[in-house]
């Protein structure tokens, strides 16, 4: 994987969690590139770069059944990483992937996305790592509020949710924080719903 170390950056403390919360494809980039490489079991596989992609490409290489992997990083905590062999992958998901009236798609699209975590983390476990996802409910941002308009009848939304208000973005990143930690490594193949108590009882909307 040429480069897989260079896409690299640190969050500028300015930037808020929502706009950072949904970097993702980080998998089926490192996967993508394992596969086209044609992995044959005697295979010597050299990877440069032990970023996120870069650790991606390191076990999907193992998984294919790569004789030998040799990675090359300048940074000691990343080559610490791959020679550890674990890894944490967190999807997004919605409480809304458990039924929502007039959205088909994206309901289909968000409970095949909790199938998928349950495989990959059948699949990932030999190889160190854990595969969960994070399924928040109405949360405060702008992409939200324009998905979802006010009821006719002036309902606040936040009625809807027994703790009665919106969540907030800060409180999706702590769940994806928790996945991510190496104090999550027993914990694999779960769906956390961060929604206020919606999927226990509530008033969908």
């Amino acid at each position: 994987m040429p480069f897989a170390d260079v896409g690299l950056l640190k969050v500028p403390d300015g930037l808020t969690d929502e706009q950072v919360l949904f970097l993702s494809d980080i998998l089926p980039t490192g996967w993508q590139g394992a596969v086209q490489c044609d992995i044959q079991p005697t295979d010597t596989v050299a990877i440069w770069g032990c970023g996120p992609v870069g650790q991606m490409a390191i076990r999907s290489a193992i998984l294919l059944g790569a004789k030998q992997v040799v990675v090359i990083d300048r940074v000691p905590e990343r080559l610490a990483m791959a020679k550890a062999g674990w890894g944490r992958i967190v999807n997004i998901t919605s409480r809304a992937a458990l039924g929502k009236a007039e959205r088909t798609a994206y309901v289909a699209a968000k409970a095949g996305l909790i199938g998928l975590t349950r495989v990959w983390a059948l699949e990932y476990a030999a190889a160190g790592i854990t595969v969960n996802a994070v399924g928040p409910g109405p949360i405060e941002t702008p992409l939200f509020a324009g998905a979802n308009s006010r009821p006719s009848d002036g309902t606040d939304l936040a009625e809807s949710v027994p703790v009665k208000r919106m969540g907030k973005p800060s409180e999706v990143a702590h769940a994806v924080n928790f996945f991510a930690s190496e104090e999550a490594g027993f914990v694999t193949g779960q769906t956390l719903y961060v929604c206020g108590g919606m999927t226990v009882g509530a008033n969908h909307f």
